[in-house]
């Protein structure tokens, strides 16, 4: 390891495009959320309205604890530990009424709040829209409840995009100008006083040029901030998380020109810099929310009797005294999105459909892996998971996904000692 300082932090005051939130996005992903991003505008504005309560959701023998008469946009979680919020966006098709006792129809877009804990519901806020909104990719919550949004400018040449910021029940602050590029996957730090997000430009769109990772501190009332890019000279960004104390960023980068990879930690806000690791095939970074490990994947070599695209992968762990060991755990197909437990024991994993194509990969199944000796078990089927939407709460006690088109279920996870199956 080696640490260095930043001499010359890049920092404008021109927005950058898209940041992630807990888990990773392939590069076919990326483009193919980059290309139906830009058709259809990630706009998210602030829906206000009164909050109600729609009254207590009594969990179901299989964990649904939201069934939607529409179709799920994006799930969201939020609060201390026993104390989490489970945030839905859903989208409700023409053919459902827009307001009980009213004759108006169309399409609409609700926000709709869950407490874990009671299953108590509660309509944050509901507006019309004229299309499904793609806010999977482009929205985030704060432990206290702002939430931070991408909105992008369309077919537009320049592509532009903006960050925006706001409360429950008000209209969002821009906290970026417009500018050039496509921001997206925006990640609050813990304390909720940052912002990550990548920065996609085009060389040629939909070809993407380059990812940068980009930090902003976020004031309490929200207010335009500079923009400061973490990722190094050219290197793209290919996945990013905040510390659980908020005051570092751990990135992996990669060179376009090689493929290396470097996983580094960048403090926040000095940007002093710590290269951890340098490979080949690094990525699907999270990092345990109590106790600072940071997990990441890293493909290997084929092995006899693999397929060729079997794209196995290892995963490491750095725990929080700078350790870096390879855990037992083995990943044997191409993952959408992994997250880390809270404890760093466990890892979810979604895994990509055995023939899923690019440029849109399809989801197969949730599957949850123990680090320490490397057994995993199916939690969900999870066909049309959304990749950001899986949370873990409860301290690691439970996970939270969209499983289907229009349920949300909460699984609650067996202690270690009690055996998870093996593969």
């Amino acid at each position: 390891m080696r640490a260095e300082t930043a001499s010359q932090p890049m920092s404008r005051e021109t927005c950058g495009p898209l940041s992630m939130c807990g888990m990773t996005m392939s590069r076919s992903a990326l483009a193919a959320w980059v290309v139906v991003l830009c058709v259809l505008g990630a706009v998210l504005p602030g829906c206000a309205g009164p909050e109600q309560s729609t009254g207590e959701q009594p969990r179901s023998a299989d964990g649904v604890i939201y069934h939607s008469p529409g179709e799920i946009a994006a799930v969201r979680v939020a609060g201390a530990k026993g104390q989490e919020q489970a945030f839905i966006w859903e989208w409700i098709g023409s053919d459902d009424a827009l307001w009980a006792g009213t004759d108006v129809r169309g399409d609409v877009r609700r926000l709709l709040s869950v407490d874990l804990a009671t299953g108590q519901t509660t309509l944050v806020a509901e507006e019309h829209c004229t299309a499904f909104p793609v806010i999977e990719p482009a929205v985030a919550v704060s432990t206290e409840g702002r939430w931070a949004s991408v909105e992008t400018g369309g077919l537009a040449d320049p592509i532009r995009s903006r960050v925006l910021v706001g409360d429950y029940g008000g209209r969002p602050t821009p906290v970026t100008p417009w500018g050039e590029g496509l921001r997206g996957l925006p990640r609050w730090n813990p304390d909720g006083t940052a912002l990550l997000y990548v920065s996609v430009k085009h060389e040629e769109f939909p070809k993407i040029g380059s990812v940068e990772a980009v930090a902003i501190a976020v004031a309490r009332p929200a207010r335009l901030a500079s923009e400061i890019v973490l990722t190094r000279s050219g290197h793209s960004c290919e996945d990013l998380d905040w510390a659980p104390n908020s005051k570092r960023v751990y990135l992996i980068s990669y060179r376009p020109d090689d493929g290396e990879c470097l996983l580094e930690a960048v403090e926040w806000p000095t940007l002093k810099r710590e290269t951890i690791m340098k490979a080949g095939g690094l990525g699907h970074l999270s990092v345990a929310r109590a106790t600072g490990d940071v997990v990441f994947t890293q493909v290997q070599e084929m092995q006899p009797g693999e397929r060729v695209d079997s794209e196995s992968r290892v995963v490491w762990r750095l725990s929080a005294d700078d350790g870096l060991e390879q855990t037992a755990a083995r990943v044997d197909r191409s993952p959408l999105a992994t997250i880390v437990s809270s404890d760093g024991e466990r890892l979810a994993v979604l895994l990509a459909a055995k023939d899923s194509e690019p440029p849109v990969p399809r989801a197969d199944g949730l599957m949850l892996f123990d680090l320490a000796d490397g057994s995993s078990r199916r939690v969900g089927d999870c066909p049309g998971t959304l990749c950001e939407s899986i949370h873990w709460i409860f301290g690691g006690q439970a996970l939270v996904f969209p499983e289907g088109k229009n349920r949300v279920r909460l699984a609650v996870i067996e202690p270690r000692d009690q055996g998870n199956g093996s593969r």
